[in-house]
């Protein structure tokens, strides 16, 4: 194999049967190519200029990289190489069906300038990279130029450039053109085309913060199909002038602009289909996007904007037009993305075929979330032209007036509660078949209630037709609709009426006549609100006035109350309602006992009692779930919180009675501890979890000799509980006081524990349900006892471990009672004072201590079987000027499991130690706590 130089060149030589490397290293300056009009290469050529020598002197028309059928050539260019453009015309990379060209330009420095253009992938394929900095520079550049030809750019990293003084093209005629700008590049052009020929097509992506410069006007998708991405933070498209996606008759234009930071700034006019095309932007995920002026669906063709999530923003300076010049657009907001209008948002400006659908919200198939809307107003001119609400908020204001010629435009309903601030000027329709609609005036409109659908608030409108299982609810709570001309329900049609806590009712007033089919639905409720009258003070009021005349009647008369019925009698305008107190007592409603005598309770409060007219207002789904709030029988929990306060202040005591005592032990100890404690128990009211936690600091002194022990102590304690779901729960502040003592017959041991405490609890409880919404709270005292007694048989085992099988008994009672205030619910009452009694069969282990470095550590374990005696707590409770009632709750498990474990350290000749730990275990309770004490021996 031989080679040839030819004027500083390698060049192949005639019969080789492979492509060589061409390479050129331009040491001090680089001589000349060729001085021919064309220079042309099917190899491998790499330019470096070390040192920045100076630029390669080409000096030709046109440098064609890829010229042959079949050839795979390169041109890399690097280390700060240059060709400029008084030496290249042209660059054209892959001139030749079936060739393939790279150009590759890498590097700060690296630059190649062509004085006429760049044509990326003529008939053949073609490929250019400029990273890492270096610079292309071009009049014209083109991906795809030909029918055949296919192309890639890809202008990568930091710095790195093209410039284009004149025309870009992006899919000039061939199809897939591809040009990608990524981390931190740049392109500028004077005007830009993708999808430039009819049957080409070509995609741009702007990513990792780079940016694509316009200076005239952009196309995507001028006469073929064009596509541009525009993704991550940092990431700008700028059009200095127009920018058209879908351009001429038959292209397809689409853009998306993703994720915070990524923007479209177009300083004059943006459209969306024009001249018989389609265009599309999507808008999503907190990017952004301004023009001067929003064009959707022009001059014959077809665009549409989606605007989807938070952070997404979309700003114009003037106006939108939808459906310009018999164009057909469709707009979609959703998801919290936000429209800023600077003026007025049209809708199609000539009637022929021109269409303009506005969803807010999801489209026609599933709500979503809705989008935010600022403009000066909307205007609809023909009867194609459609704002839709299909969204998921129970609270969503419109807030932007819309304004329609007469009998144009409508306004749909299909998910969500939309509220309009002004539709003075709307004079079309309103079209609701799911969500709920309130507004303002608007008399000159037609409005359609269908199935699923509602119409709120207190409107006024043209006319009014409520269909089969469509809804009328005056108000936002009691209110009055108004129709200038006619009303009709139709068979099923429902008529949603409320009456307040004054006796006020929801109002429909007709300036013509009011038809109600047979079939047509009187629904009466009350309104949410604490009562101060009885409801049966509702008599021949009247719901429905009709100018011209009331034809036909209610077929169906149906009321949520629970003890009060609605009657419903007519004349020739009018529609009155009287609400009169029926047969049903408040017992009938009672699902339980507590249920029963509260019920019983609350009826013999008279008709003069506000309580009294409260339960009378309610409904009867909520019978049994107010008679269990009224009882108070929560109350019953409060002696089984305060028992368990003072069982751990017992069981200190206990457990100092039951710890080893060695022979050595002096005859007076004191003693401080401090325990933390908690306990939950599921379904002790209504079902509801009980949750209970306190803190007890206690400290004593204990007198020994060696058959005998007496001590005395005082505690401190403070907790919180609340029964989860049943709006109760406190806080307490106990104190108490304890004697305990043991003596022992030889292996037969009797123990004692006596304490007494008092206990200052603060107590709230809550009562919500139609009518009466209160918080009532409570402080009182509470005394409680506490005495225990054992007996154990000590049983040698080994040195001095001890195992004693014990038995106990417990006995605890308490007496306190409670005033509420704080409403009309408010409960007076005594606690359960009968005794709790309490036997324990159990285990003990104690003296097993080791020596552990210099201490000895004892461990004392014992596992027992308790038995309630008795398993539920009863309150006499009474209404302010009532008699009282028992209120009983159950749920507490007569059996239990208790475990009790202690670890004692001496830390000094004179001090120790001990770590303790008990728990209570039973089916649908657990109690546990644990302390540290210190004590010391005199």
């Amino acid at each position: 194999m031989s080679f040839t130089w030819i004027r500083g060149a390698l060049m192949r030589t005639p019969g080789m049967s492979i492509w060589a490397a061409l390479a050129i290293v331009c040491l001090s300056s680089c001589p000349a190519f060729s001085q021919a009009v064309n220079y042309d290469t099917d190899l491998a050529i790499e330019l470096s200029s070390p040192g920045a020598r100076g630029p390669i002197p080409l000096n030709v028309d046109v440098l064609r990289v890829g010229v042959s059928s079949g050839a795979m050539a390169e041109l890399s260019m690097y280390n700060q190489a240059s060709i400029l453009a008084d030496t290249v015309r042209t660059l054209v990379i892959g001139a030749a069906t079936e060739s393939s060209g790279i150009v590759t330009l890498d590097g700060v420095g690296t630059q190649l300038s062509t004085a006429l253009g760049v044509r990326v992938g003529v008939a053949g394929d073609g490929s250019l990279e400029v990273t890492n900095g270096a610079t292309l520079t071009t009049s014209n550049f083109n991906i795809a130029f030909s029918s055949s030809g296919t192309g890639t750019a890809k202008v990568d990293g930091v710095g790195s450039r093209v410039i284009a003084t004149n025309d870009a093209f992006v899919g000039r005629a061939g199809k897939n053109a591809l040009l990608a700008l990524d981390n931190g590049s740049s392109f500028a052009a004077n005007s830009f085309n993708v999808g430039d020929a009819a049957g080409s097509s070509g995609s741009v992506t702007v990513s990792g913060a780079s940016q694509l410069t316009v200076s005239s006007q952009m196309n995507v998708g001028n006469s073929g199909i064009g596509a541009l991405s525009i993704r991550g933070t940092g990431s700008k498209v700028q059009v200095q002038g127009n920018m058209n996606v879908g351009w001429q008759k038959g292209s397809v234009g689409n853009v998306l602009i993703s994720g915070p930071g990524s923007m479209l700034d177009v300083q004059s006019e943006l459209r969306l289909g024009t001249k018989e095309a389609t265009g599309t932007i999507i808008l999503t995920d907190g990017a952004r996007a301004s023009a001067e002026t929003l064009f959707i669906g022009n001059e014959k063709g077809t665009g549409f904007l989606i605007m989807s999530g938070a952070g997404t923003v979309l700003d114009l300076e003037k106006s939108l037009f939808l459906g310009f010049l018999v164009g057909n657009a469709a707009l979609s907001i959703r998801d919290h993305a936000v429209l800023n209008v600077g003026g007025i948002i049209y809708y199609p400006t000539s009637v022929g075929e021109s269409s303009g659908i506005f969803y807010i919200g999801g489209n026609l198939e599933s709500p979503s979330s809705p989008g935010y809307v600022i403009a000066d107003s909307i205007q609809m001119i023909t009867s194609r032209d459609f704002l839709i609400f299909n969204h998921t908020s129970n609270d969503y204001v419109f807030a932007v007036p819309v304004v329609s010629q007469p009998g144009a435009g409508t306004i749909l309903s299909l998910a969500g509660v939309t509220h309009f601030s002004d539709v003075s000027g709307f004079r079309g329709n309103f079209d609701i078949v799911g969500g709920t609609l309130t507004f303002g005036s608007a008399p000159n409109t037609t409005v359609s209630v269908s199935s699923g659908g509602t119409l709120g608030g207190n409107p006024t409108v043209g006319s009014l037709s409520v269909l089969d299982s469509g809804i009328l609810s005056p108000g936002n709570s009691i209110g009055k609709i108004t129709v200038t001309g006619s009303a009709t329900f139709q068979s099923g049609a429902i008529y949603d009426l409320e009456v307040d806590h004054f006796g006020n009712l929801d109002q429909l007033q007709v300036g013509g006549a009011l038809t109600l089919d047979p079939g047509a639905v009187l629904s009466v409720r009350p309104l949410d609100a604490p009562l101060s009258s009885s409801l049966t003070s509702v008599s021949d009021k009247i719901i429905a006035t009709a100018a011209t005349g009331v034809s036909g009647s209610f077929g169906v008369i149906e009321d949520s109350f629970a003890f009060l019925d609605a009657y419903v009698r007519y004349d020739a305008q009018n529609i009155y309602l009287s609400l009169i107190r029926n047969s049903v007592g408040f017992s009938a409603l009672a699902e339980t006992e507590n249920q029963q005598f509260t019920a019983n309770a609350v009826g013999n409060l008279g008709a003069n009692s506000v309580l009294y007219h409260a339960v009378e207002a309610m409904t009867e789904s909520e019978a049994a779930y107010a008679f269990d709030q009224l009882s108070g029988a929560v109350y019953g929990v409060v002696p089984e919180i305060l028992f368990a306060r003072g069982d751990r202040f017992s069981r200190v005591l206990q457990r100092r009675l039951a710890a080893d005592q060695s022979p050595n032990m002096a005859s007076t100890r004191y003693w401080m501890t401090g325990v933390r404690g908690g306990a939950r128990s599921r379904g002790k009211v209504f079902g509801e979890t009980l949750s209970e936690q306190s803190h007890l600091f206690a400290a004593g002194a204990e007198f020994w000799s060696s058959e005998s022990a007496l001590g005395f102590a005082l505690g401190y304690g403070q907790g919180d509980f609340v029964v989860e779901g049943s709006h109760f729960g406190g806080s307490t502040n106990d104190i108490f006081l304890g004697i305990y003592g043991e003596h022992r017959f030889e292996h037969l041991v009797l123990r004692g524990v006596a304490s007494i405490a008092q206990h200052d609890v603060a107590s709230a409880r809550s009562v919500e349900f139609s009518g009466l919404s209160e918080r009532l709270a409570s402080d009182f005292v509470v005394v409680s006892g506490n005495l225990y007694a054992e007996a154990a048989l000590a049983l040698p085992v080994v040195n001095a471990l001890n195992l004693e099988p014990f038995v106990g008994f417990s006995i605890g009672s308490l007496d306190g009672g409670f005033s509420e205030g704080g409403g009309v619910a408010m409960l007076q009452g005594e606690l359960d004072s009968d005794t709790q009694m309490l036997a324990a069969l159990g285990l003990r282990l104690t003296g097993q201590c080791l020596s552990i470095r210099l201490a000895d550590v004892c461990i004392d374990l014992s596992a027992s079987w308790e038995h309630l005696f008795d398993s539920q707590r009863n309150s006499s409770v009474a209404f302010a000027g009532g008699a009282p009632f028992e209120t009983t709750i159950g749920g507490f498990d007569e059996h239990s499991a208790q475990i009790d474990l202690s670890i004692s350290a001496a830390v000094s000749d004179n001090a120790s130690l001990r770590f303790s730990y008990s728990g209570e275990f039973s089916g649908r309770s657990t109690s546990q706590s644990a302390g540290i004490r210190l004590e010391g021996v005199f």
